[in-house]
């Protein structure tokens, strides 16, 4: 499978680590961005990501930063993308902290 990522300078560590194992495992990977730790603008990857995605030139897209809300909202602007944020358990920032309990309060497993 054919697949776009993209990262900000917060998600770049994981996005390597993600774009390592998917090659590993027999995929091809599309890096558009970060390249390094500088900072940029969220919504400049998560455009070309999904960009690309709508576009066909790869079927699926991953976007990784901080939280994910960002990069949702600009990539579901696009016409034939939607993109729905996954947050990592044990967190250590209050918002997420906040919304994995609500998420564990409201969304019992099965």
């Amino acid at each position: 499978m054919k697949i776009a990522i993209g990262a900000d300078e917060a998600g770049f560590s994981l996005k390597e680590e993600i774009e390592g194992f998917l090659e590993s495992n027999g995929h091809k990977v599309v890096d558009h961005g970060v390249y390094d730790l500088t900072p940029v603008l969220y919504p400049d990857i998560a455009s070309k990501v999904a960009l690309s995605v709508a576009r066909g030139n790869e079927e699926r897209g991953i976007l990784i930063c901080g939280t994910g809300i960002g990069m949702a909202i600009t990539a579901n602007k696009i016409a034939g993308i939607w993109l729905n944020v996954t947050f990592k358990y044990g967190r250590s920032t209050p918002k997420v902290a906040r919304i994995n309990e609500m998420d564990q309060q409201y969304h019992k497993p099965l």
